[in-house]
């Protein structure tokens, strides 16, 4: 969860609000008085799969970040003239552009889940011995990784998973965290202390009120349920589990 003040909120919701931004890779700090010329960040996902969060950024100078990991923040200014920001946790760096007649420079970036895009490689011995909980299993990704897990209590964190069904199944790492985001009931994403985290869907949770003059635009769908049956599927076994709600 970020946390902000109410001076942020009251901020951010004015109609003249100011937004200020930085990247950093510890040494090297860009922002809008300087170098950054625009910045964006973007996460999409859907119900019971991972989020790997994406951006870019451009900007003047010659700042080298191809392949380093990055800090980004993105703040307003509050009424008394002091900046808040949100530090959104650190991004991979993984290509670069550059512009000489402009001398301008364009990035691309993700966060962690980046990683979990190599080919999936657990030893079944010496990584992960089988059984073992649905909790071991995403303990020993995260160990694979050299990530941070950050949630250890959620649903079917217990169950066993009795063999190695996974070598020459899946791809990719993060294609057995989609299965594990499944089996949990969770999305599966990094907060903004880079700490791998499984969230559940909430009926409460947090309301802000928005009103017309604040939305600039504004897309609704239908609501979504009420969820009947679960089919957990192994594939190409077809093994097939069905949960029905009574």
């Amino acid at each position: 969860m970020i946390t902000v003040t109410p001076a942020f909120k009251t901020a951010v919701k004015s109609v003249s609000k100011e937004i200020r931004a930085y990247i950093t890779d510890g040494v090297d700090l860009i922002n809008e008085s300087n170098d950054l010329q625009t910045i964006k960040l973007k996460a999409e996902t859907t119900i019971l799969k991972t989020v790997m969060r994406y951006g870019e950024a451009s900007y003047l100078g010659t700042h080298a970040y191809l392949d380093k990991t990055i800090n980004i923040a993105f703040g307003v200014v509050l009424a008394d003239l002091s900046i808040e920001y949100i530090n959104y946790g650190s991004f991979i760096v993984t290509s670069q552009m550059d512009d000489k007649a402009n001398n301008t420079t364009k990035i691309k970036f993700f966060d962690k889940m980046y990683k979990s895009l190599i080919k999936y490689d657990l030893d079944p011995i010496y990584e992960r011995t089988f059984p073992c909980t649905l909790l071991q299993l995403l303990q020993a990704i995260c160990t694979r990784l050299s990530w941070t897990l950050a949630t250890t209590t959620f649903p079917n964190h217990a169950t066993s998973v009795t063999s190695d069904a996974f070598t020459g199944v899946v791809t990719t790492y993060r294609e057995l965290l989609d299965y594990i985001a499944e089996a949990s009931g969770s999305i599966i994403y990094f907060d903004i202390n880079d700490q791998l985290t499984l969230k559940q869907i909430a009926k409460t949770g947090n309301v802000e009120s928005f009103t017309k003059s604040i939305l600039e635009s504004l897309e609704l769908e239908g609501k979504y349920g009420n969820v009947e049956k679960i089919v957990l599927s192994r594939m190409p076994q077809e093994d097939n589990i069905a949960q029905i709600s009574a």
